[in-house]
């Protein structure tokens, strides 16, 4: 079965500058000195996610899995190996930052629609089941900006539960807003998967990674140190931890 995503060998080195003068010189040089101290965020992973398949992404907070979902998703290019992707990708956490606190709930979902580039009246559509599944009742029509930390979560849920993807990327996507919503989204996700939609899913919940991965991959310092079953993955994980 083709891979909706794929990674080979793919990794991401930042530079750490201890001036910013340094960092300004470097790119503005032909041929830079690179004063800065190289840092590999990741490196060396490959991976494949097919149709109806869950990948977890775990480890310690600076492991690199923010940068790895990134890069699957496009908006950071890797510095050596390959991503390639087959289908629209839907990425939970550039639609949390992308909310615009000016706009309504109701607006901010029509803008994500035209963003994707989903057909005319697709998100007027789905408007209804995506007012409702948020459980933000009144505030849907009122200013983002007015939003409580826990209520933008649920906005850029509910719009993610229902916008057209075939690759989702969730960072951290389950432990947002309260249990009993953290819920829904968990059981509207396991219909998506069992319609066919690829997902990688970086989460700290040990409950959300069993529940819906198939697979897992753990990451030290950016590098693989582990990539199997779920059980055998978290038992490495928390064993591991001081």
């Amino acid at each position: 079965m083709t891979a909706l995503v794929s990674a080979e060998g793919v990794g991401k080195q930042f530079r750490i500058y201890s001036r910013p003068l340094d960092r300004a010189i470097d790119w503005l040089t032909p041929a830079p000195a690179r004063r800065g101290v190289a840092i590999w965020a990741v490196r060396g992973v490959t991976l494949n996610v097919r149709p109806g398949f869950v990948l977890g992404v775990i480890g310690r907070n600076g492991a690199g899995k923010t940068s790895l979902l990134r890069m699957l998703g496009g908006s950071l290019l890797p510095t050596e190996g390959r991503c390639e992707r087959r289908g629209r990708v839907l990425s939970l956490q550039g639609l949390n930052l992308a909310l615009t606190g000016a706009l309504t709930g109701r607006q901010n979902v029509e803008v994500a629609a035209s963003l994707l580039r989903l057909p005319t009246g697709y998100a007027q559509r789905h408007m209804d089941q995506i007012h409702e599944f948020s459980g933000l009742f009144e505030f849907f029509d009122r200013p983002v900006g007015t939003y409580s930390a826990g209520m933008r979560v649920r906005l850029a849920c509910a719009t993610f539960a229902f916008l057209d993807a075939d690759i989702l990327l969730l960072d951290e996507a389950l432990t947002g807003g309260d249990r009993f919503f953290a819920e829904r989204y968990s059981a509207r996700l396991e219909s998506l998967i069992a319609g066919g939609v690829g997902v990688v899913m970086a989460s700290h919940s040990m409950d959300a990674v069993k529940r819906h991965c198939h697979e897992v991959l753990i990451l030290e310092r950016g590098a693989v140190a582990f990539q199997g079953a779920p059980g055998e993955a978290i038992r490495r994980y928390l064993g591991s931890r001081p």
